[in-house]
């Protein structure tokens, strides 16, 4: 499912937020294990690990704030009581796939990574 989210500057986490009771946050608490995707034209990329609620004070500050340096300018009525109202989840990867589809590319240029080790 499509998210807003950001990244950490300093780390390797991923931010978004959902409804506290949506099926989103649903499925998230009865199975933690994600997937962050992005892709372009001709490349892609694939996250995978897992994620938990935020529920510190400030370090959900902190993601709030990230979240609406990012979203704020292109969406106004965006604000911190709204998404302090909504669930803020954190995802840590495990691992990362990445590929140019290019075709004179493809076969040469897959690549793993391993985050913690």
């Amino acid at each position: 499912m499509p998210v807003w989210g950001v990244w950490e500057e300093d780390g390797w986490h991923f931010g978004f937020s959902c409804g506290p009771r949506s099926r989103k946050a649903r499925n998230l608490a009865t199975n933690p294990r994600a997937v962050v995707m992005s892709t372009t034209r001709w490349n892609a990329l694939s996250v995978e690990g897992w994620v938990a609620p935020v529920v510190d004070a400030s370090r959900q500050t902190k993601w709030i704030d990230r979240y609406l340096a990012k979203y704020q300018p292109f969406s106004q009525d965006i604000s911190a009581e709204f998404l302090h109202h909504n669930l803020m989840v954190e995802f840590v990867p495990e691992r990362a796939f990445a590929v140019i589809e290019r075709e004179a590319d493809f076969s040469a240029r897959a690549t793993r990574w391993v985050f913690g080790e």
